[in-house]
């Protein structure tokens, strides 16, 4: 069966009862992240009155955001080659959008940080006439954070605040931020470097080719001890493969348009399974946070439990939000036990009460039959 039928499958017998099993399943999704604008910013000819190549300047500025995305369009005739949208953040961040092979939804720009954008039109050879450049909307980052899944006080801590030990920090670098799109809405998960180019994250986060296509991975997405914003590198999915991703283990593996584990470093897949007695750590980005790591009151509770399928699951009281999905949940040495994937709701009609994690234990040969040399 295709993993959209069983999806299908599953749904219906979540809310139709036709197992009794997938009734104790809850619904796992992503979380939404703020929301789209229209901006429709035209760059038609007469707009272009610059001096080549630089035909067009101009800029955005959105306060009291710690990023935003812009949608690019391109109508009429197509660009020439030599055509490209340059997109300059006051963190001296540069994005290039070539023009010349913009996909027919247009294009979701990567995270620009602090909400402000100096923007430049350069082609070198003109543009058609009744070719028109069109920022047609944004996504604006909101806060409002919900950390639904805390034991006792929240002890999120930001990974580089002082009470963080060095060797936890250290380890923090493959762990990425996820923006994407979903159903036309802005949202966020969790991300960790497995390779130097292969990211895992959770199947519920990223699923298709659309939530692929729209994804940015943002490496370094932290404040430093002096709460300034910091963002380094981002990279791109370069297409989803459906045997890439697991519905059953909640589990999906991306490859990246570069290798940003060359700055940032790999989480280890342990060759056996890593034990998980003791204190437990989740690297993660809660809601739209910058990286915050759970240290404190962090264990696993019961292994194995049933996820998505029998004994897939453990559960834990690692402080988490939604956002933090797809984060990598590590023991007291730094090795790979599971991939976080709900976060408990002090509700009445929460299906699950706990923390859960897929099992790295089960993870680990899934993806040694994904990447093993054929």
């Amino acid at each position: 069966m295709t993993r959209a039928r069983r999806r299908y499958a599953w749904l219906i017998a979540l809310f139709w009862g036709a197992a009794a099993a997938a009734q104790d399943i809850p619904v796992l999704e992503s979380r939404i992240d703020g929301g789209v604008r229209a901006l429709d910013l035209v760059i038609g000819a007469p707009e272009r009155t610059g001096d080549a190549p630089v035909v067009w300047t101009g800029g955005i500025s959105i306060p009291d955001t710690d990023y935003l995305r812009l949608l690019v369009r391109i109508e009429g005739p197509p660009a020439p080659p030599t055509a490209s949208l340059y997109l300059f953040s006051d963190l001296g961040q540069e994005f290039i959008i070539p023009l010349a092979d913009m996909p027919e939804g247009g294009h979701w720009t990567g995270l620009i940080p602090n909400g402000n954008v100096t923007i430049a039109l350069y082609t070198p050879d003109p543009l058609n006439i009744d070719t028109t450049v069109t920022i047609e909307n944004l996504s604006i980052q909101q806060d409002d954070v919900l950390l639904y899944s805390v034991h006792g006080e929240a002890q999120l801590w930001p990974i580089a605040s002082p009470e963080v030990p060095q060797d936890v920090q250290a380890l923090a670098g493959p762990v990425a931020f996820l923006s994407f799109f979903d159903a036309g809405l802005p949202r966020t998960c969790t991300g960790f470097l497995i390779e130097p180019d292969l990211l895992l994250t959770n199947e519920h986060c990223i699923h298709s080719q659309e939530t692929c296509r729209t994804m940015t991975a943002v490496f370094g997405y932290q404040r430093d001890e002096a709460g300034r914003l910091a963002m380094g590198q981002q990279r791109r999915c370069t297409g989803y493969e459906d045997h890439y991703s697991s519905f059953d283990l909640d589990v999906t593996a991306l490859r990246l348009s570069s290798p940003p584990g060359e700055e940032y470093g790999i989480i280890e897949i342990p060759d056996e399974p890593a034990g998980m007695a003791g204190p437990l750590m989740i690297i993660q980005h809660p809601g739209d946070l910058p990286k915050h790591v759970a240290l404190l009151d962090c264990e696993m509770t019961a292994s194995p439990v049933s996820g998505r399928t029998p004994d897939s699951d453990f559960t834990h009281t690692c402080d988490t939000a939604s956002g933090s999905s797809g984060a990598p949940i590590l023991n007291a040495a730094g090795q790979l036990v599971g991939v976080h994937h709900y976060g408990f709701q002090e509700a009445p009609d929460s299906l699950w009460r706990e923390n859960r994690g897929v099992l790295a234990a089960l993870v680990i040969p899934w993806l040694r039959a994904l990447t093993r040399p054929q």
